[in-house]
């Protein structure tokens, strides 16, 4: 009776020693989980590529529309003007997500589609219609804003800014710029390679223009002198 107890006590003490020992792996595995760096998921901007326009667009995964990546030289996207950074949001009237939805919006319409595009420059809304086809595509009058002169244009296939809207008080009002005048060079640049026209209309520049009313060609100078 006396081993049977002792024997008996043997294996109370071994059960208790075992489930200390489970219960220490225990408490050291989550000290060993706990000790790990907490694991982030990021996801990355995916590019996709599309021969078919000469296109290359990142997914930012915020919001609707393609960011311009990369456009292909002599390509329907790269004629119609598309640059690194401007946002596509829409084509033949719909939201584009993916590139996708840009292709189809193209072969459902036979090439020709009205797009819609968040100018990297500007920060301004342009529609235009964007072609693809045999040759290239070409822009068709896409409608743009001209920041620090104050006028609203469209962009000519031929080249000049066409002069849409002039904001009274702009400084194309102040130089008496009309609707319907055609701008070519700014300070012996096309108006279309200008780059950051705020600070160029703030200071003193020549401008060549096409004239509306008389159908001639003007250069005109303004100055503007500084203290």
């Amino acid at each position: 009776m006396k081993t049977t107890t002792t024997f008996a006590a043997v294996m109370i003490v071994a059960s208790v020693a075992a489930a200390a020992f489970a219960q220490g792996r225990n408490d050291a595995m989550m000290v060993r989980l706990e000790d790990q760096p907490e694991t982030r998921l990021t996801l990355r901007p995916t590019v996709s590529r599309s021969d078919y326009l000469g296109l290359a667009v990142q997914s930012s995964y915020s919001g609707r529309g393609l960011k311009v990546h990369s456009t292909e030289f002599g390509s329907a996207a790269a004629t119609f003007g598309l640059e690194q950074g401007d946002i596509i949001v829409g084509a033949g009237g719909d939201f584009v997500d993916t590139m996708a939805d840009l292709e189809n919006a193209f072969r459902v319409s036979g090439g020709n589609v009205e797009v819609t595009v968040k100018d990297i420059n500007t920060g301004r809304w342009l529609t235009g219609t964007m072609k693809r086809g045999s040759g290239s595509g070409r822009i068709n009058n896409a409608v743009a804003y001209v920041p620090g002169l104050g006028v609203e244009v469209e962009i000519l296939n031929a080249g000049g800014y066409k002069i849409t809207r002039v904001e009274g008080g702009s400084v194309a009002d102040q130089i008496n710029l009309t609707a319907g005048d055609v701008i070519l060079k700014v300070n012996g640049v096309k108006i279309e390679n200008v780059r950051n026209p705020s600070t160029t209309f703030a200071r003193s520049f020549t401008m060549i223009y096409n004239d509306r009313e008389t159908g001639l060609r003007y250069s005109l100078e303004r100055n503007v002198w500084r203290d």
